[in-house]
């Protein structure tokens, strides 16, 4: 990535924003347009936009749907938390971001996870993937009746994980507190291209001196490219400072074979 193209790219997307309220996918299609065979350039200068507190990154792709309890005992109330995902080609960049932002369409996605559990008259966790158009219609994907690597963050993130939230539901106790106490960064640990056998998981006593961030190691004793090994969860009271931490831990930690 030159500077200059970097620049250039920026201070187009920064006209852009000034001009009337933009969303992240609709600066990106229209950068792609102006500027083609750019995309890497086009991310960089749009997370920075992000972390300038510039652009809200509110486009979203799954409803975190947590749980309700038996019918016809205790409590019923749904308690859910609304996430964005980021997903880059390689699927190396995988980011799920937890914090509490509640768009138009956020709320109209809320109200479509209910309408699902409902029909299925659930009890338990039950994780509902959705889609957002570009015209904001919400379109439900696929539903994962069990605790979920979407919920993962709130491990750490959250006053009642997702973990022992499912335990609650399904044992008929008083469902806990779903709430965030701070923003919440999960990033997903694959293996490298171009490395297969025994894992090592490169510079995780780094990412370990770093405040806030926790990583979770899956166990898997064979790495393959792209394979799902673990996760790390990134935690500050500060959104964009969270973000910060998770693009410097990306930077670190590597899944690798011996």
């Amino acid at each position: 990535m030159t500077s200059e193209a970097f620049t250039i790219v920026y201070n187009k997307a920064l006209d852009l924003v000034s001009r009337r309220e933009h969303s992240r996918h609709e600066l990106m299609q229209k950068l792609d347009k102006r500027y083609p065979e750019t995309l890497p350039i086009i991310e960089e200068a749009l997370e920075k936009l992000v972390l300038n507190k510039i652009l809200d990154d509110e486009r979203f792709a799954e409803m975190y749907l947590n749980s309700r309890a038996r019918k016809g005992f205790g409590p019923k109330k749904i308690e859910m938390e609304l996430y964005s995902k980021k997903v880059d080609s390689a699927l190396i960049n995988n980011a799920i971001e937890a914090y509490e932002y509640w768009t138009e369409n956020a709320k109209k996605a809320r109200e479509i996870a209910l309408k699902v559990a409902d029909a299925f008259d659930f009890v338990g966790l039950l994780a509902v993937e959705m889609f957002q158009t570009e015209e904001d219609e919400i379109l439900v994907n696929e539903v994962a009746p069990r605790t979920h690597n979407s919920g993962h963050y709130s491990i750490e993130a959250s006053y009642t994980n997702q973990f022992e939230q499912h335990l609650r539901s399904i044992l008929n106790l008083p469902l806990g507190n779903t709430d965030n106490k701070v923003a919440g960064i999960m990033v997903n640990l694959v293996g490298a291209e171009g490395h297969t056998g025994d894992v090592v998981y490169e510079n995780i006593d780094k990412i370990l001196q770093i405040n806030g961030v926790t990583p979770h190691i899956y166990g898997k004793k064979i790495t393959k490219p792209f394979r799902k090994m673990g996760h790390v969860t990134i935690v500050n009271k500060d959104i964009y400072e969270a973000r910060k931490v998770a693009q410097q831990v990306k930077k670190i930690i590597k899944v690798i074979s011996k």
